[in-house]
């Protein structure tokens, strides 16, 4: 039961039909060194794709919309921190708007301190010793953080972390969702008296696209 599942759900719903529940499911059972790498291409495939010229080529260049280091991040820290005596799946589910990562065992640092230095802790030291000598991994703390800021570089709404102690659980949520596309400026019009500041801006269209903030 310690198996990592990759589930593509159709919508934006878990369950949405009960008739066809899921599009496709991938069950893994290997070696962590050889199932990191096939996690990560598989969620690559399936993600939207955007384009861009670079300046010194003729050829375009397509790249995730979701940056390949945040995917690399989030696969390699919840394999790396999860509660390995807990017998249950690792989830990784993507659905068309976002990606969800559900994980065993509740992380060992409050949500508030996530990414902050010197507050990482380790639940499997030998696993992150040896990810770490592989350059898989830099157990120093700053996975989060690099999370955070590439995700705001791309524009995209902030990684949603959920650490759950009842439950023993923990997951993070990715979405594919831009801020300020053409739609949200026009929409932003209706605050235009509100006086926003950016983040306010960034506040109300998450929660239009969304359903909450935190």
């Amino acid at each position: 039961m310690t198996r990592v599942d990759y589930i593509r759900v159709e919508g934006c719903e878990w369950m949405e039909d009960a008739e066809r529940r899921y599009q496709y499911a991938l069950e893994l059972r290997e070696p962590l060194l050889l199932m990191i790498p096939r996690i990560i291409n598989q969620i690559l495939e399936d993600i939207p794709k955007g384009f861009y010229l670079p300046p010194d080529s003729i050829y375009r260049k397509d790249e995730p919309i979701i940056p390949e280091r945040v995917i690399r991040e989030a696969v390699v820290n919840a394999l790396m921190h999860r509660n390995y005596r807990i017998k249950g799946t690792m989830q990784v589910i993507r659905f068309s708007n976002r990606l969800e990562i559900h994980n065993p065992g509740y992380s060992l640092i409050s949500e508030e301190r996530l990414g902050e230095p010197g507050a990482a802790r380790t639940r499997n030291p030998k696993i992150a010793n040896v990810l770490h000598d592989l350059k898989l991994a830099e157990t120093k703390g700053t996975g989060i953080g690099t999370m955070l800021k590439l995700m705001d570089k791309a524009n995209l709404t902030a990684p949603v972390f959920d650490s759950d102690r009842q439950k023993d659980a923990f997951s993070v949520t990715l979405h594919t969702i831009h801020f300020f596309e053409k739609e949200d400026w026009e929409w932003l019009e209706n605050f235009k008296d509100c006086h926003l500041s950016n983040e306010d801006a960034r506040a109300l269209v998450y929660v239009r696209k969304v359903g909450f903030v935190s």
